[in-house]
């Protein structure tokens, strides 16, 4: 997809290694981050389409970086997606809680992930439209 950045944020190299081949596969350029640390620092830098995360992570978790996100501006509207092994209500609950766009629960089904990626990318351009439209519109109007 036009050469799309998406930020996979996982300690599990299996799982990065998958992911990446998916990704390109579909041709989107993929980042990598091992924790939340370098996450924040990649994500102000390159500004992603997208942030893939997983929810169990040393020293901060997916939920606390996805906090962080969206309380900083260059960030706030990149949405997130989590990837959990955890199906806890109240686990499930807390992805959408601290501003998480979606989840989906490991082991991943490669179609489901690709939709909901492509779902949120589009969902999030046509707000990017609307939100400058009406920038357009409102400086027109003074």
């Amino acid at each position: 997809m036009e050469n799309r950045k998406i930020l996979v944020v996982d300690d599990d190299e299996f799982i990065v290694a998958l992911l990446d081949g998916i990704l390109k596969k579909e041709k989107y350029e993929v980042l990598h981050a091992s924790n939340a640390v370098q996450a924040l620092e990649l994500a102000q830098t390159v500004v992603p389409s997208l942030i893939i995360t997983d929810v169990t992570m040393p020293e901060i978790n997916g939920y606390d970086l996805c906090r962080m996100l969206k309380a900083t501006p260059k960030t706030l509207d990149i949405p997130v997606i989590f990837l959990t092994a955890k199906d806890e209500a109240a686990r499930i609950d807390e992805c959408f809680d601290c501003g998480g766009a979606d989840y989906v629960r490991k082991p991943f089904q490669q179609k489901e992930l690709l939709a909901r990626i492509r779902t949120h990318i589009r969902l999030s351009d046509a707000l990017a439209k609307l939100e400058n439209a009406d920038k357009i519109t409102a400086g027109k109007s003074v």
